[in-house]
């Protein structure tokens, strides 16, 4: 479960490995059912895409970048989503100076919000 904003969610996608790192492809799963998607603590590495969409809701487990007890990413994708919005997460992963392929956030043509989240290079 994921205790934020005063309530408490159970989460749709756990990554249960013990360094908790996990790959993205349970995450993207979720998403590409759309509605809200509550993402326990981790590190998802990979793309993580959400297009082509009404709406799609993202929650986490905080902003910071102990993937013990937070939620992060390394690359997401939003594109053509009516309404995108994300809490409680980092985006993880730029390379000093030097942005690498597939790692930050890339959003075009969606209405995004995002609300307690971070975006940082670790």
């Amino acid at each position: 479960k994921i205790c934020t904003d005063g309530q408490c969610l159970t989460c749709t996608v756990t990554c249960e490995a013990a360094d908790h790192t996990c790959d993205s492809t349970v995450l993207q799963a979720a998403l590409n059912n759309g509605g809200t998607v509550v993402v326990c603590p981790g590190l998802y590495t990979g793309t993580v895409s959400v297009a082509n969409m009404a709406a799609v809701a993202m929650i986490g487990a905080g902003d910071g970048a102990d993937s013990a007890t937070n939620t992060l990413l390394r690359y997401l994708s939003v594109s053509n989503v009516a309404t995108f919005a994300m809490s409680h997460m980092r985006i993880h992963g730029f390379a000093d100076g030097n942005c690498e392929d597939d790692n930050g956030i890339y959003i075009k043509d969606s209405g995004a919000t995002l609300t307690d989240c971070a975006i940082a290079e670790v």
